[in-house]
């Protein structure tokens, strides 16, 4: 009877310990939870720690699927995120930079969180001037050049404004998101006169956009939220209007966001 105790006792000694090593998880998967946490609680700086350790430590820590330039460069992108709605914008900058380097296909994303970052104009004109000879160097098909634009020619298309109703917080199958429900309202500008005109009333909650806790960026979600306020289009923009979009936002010179509808005049609000 002793000695199947003691035996029980040893088998014990050995097991709890691995028991709680399998409950609390790799390290790698405590910084991961601890920057959904983070960002749940609106803590960015935090998030931005957990999101720094995950860049220092990937090559060694990380699992496989993680240590590809592409899950770098997501990395990167998030910590932009973070540092943005922190306000650190010089560090949002350089992790830009850094996701650009390794992956020049997130241009789309790295464009889009440029347009995010509230700068003071002068601020805003040396960050679009840096990031438009970055994006021309490692990515040279995701945007018009100077001559493009300025050809002046013109075209009717249409775009929408945009007002967010409520950005929330949700439990899912795939963990916490944020949810973003907006009204939308159409316009069309006819080239012919120079003019903007509404197309109906406003559209009461026209949709929804989803963001998860700790995954990359959603692309739609972050072009919602850029567009409150102001007016988006999905379609291209005539060159007479180009220099008065942010974008595009899509490989195919698509997407673009504005914090008033352009024209080439003046514009009509």
């Amino acid at each position: 009877m002793v000695t199947a105790m003691s035996q029980h006792v040893r088998r014990l000694a050995w097991l709890v310990p691995l028991l709680l090593a399998v409950g609390c998880g790799t390290p790698w998967v405590k910084h991961e939870r601890r920057m959904a946490e983070a960002e749940s609680a609106g803590d960015w700086n935090g998030a931005m720690q957990e999101v720094q350790w995950l860049i220092d430590n990937a090559m060694f820590l990380g699992p496989k699927e993680s240590r590809s330039r592409e899950a770098e460069a997501d990395r990167y992108l998030l910590y932009a995120d973070f540092a943005i709605r922190a306000g650190h914008n010089k560090a949002a900058v350089r992790a830009l930079r850094e996701a650009l380097m390794l992956d020049p296909t997130c241009a789309p994303s790295v464009r889009m969180k440029v347009a995010r970052m509230p700068l003071s104009p002068a601020e805003r004109e040396r960050v679009d001037t840096e990031f438009a000879w970055n994006l021309t160097a490692l990515a040279p098909g995701e945007i018009e050049t100077e001559a493009d634009r300025s050809g002046g020619r013109c075209w009717s298309y249409r775009a929408s404004e945009i007002r967010i109703r409520g950005d929330q917080i949700q439990r899912t199958e795939r963990g916490k998101e944020r949810q973003l429900r907006y009204d939308m309202r159409p316009w069309r500008y006819e080239a012919r006169t120079d003019q903007w005109t509404p197309e109906g009333d406003w559209l009461i909650d026209a949709g929804a956009e989803t963001q998860v806790f700790g995954a990359p960026s959603q692309l739609r979600y972050e072009v919602i939220r850029a567009a409150n306020g102001g007016f988006l289009t999905d379609s291209a923009v005539p060159p007479c209007h180009r220099n008065q979009w942010q974008g595009p936002f899509l490989p195919n010179n698509t997407l673009f966001v504005a914090p008033r509808l352009p024209a080439i005049s003046a514009s009509p609000h």
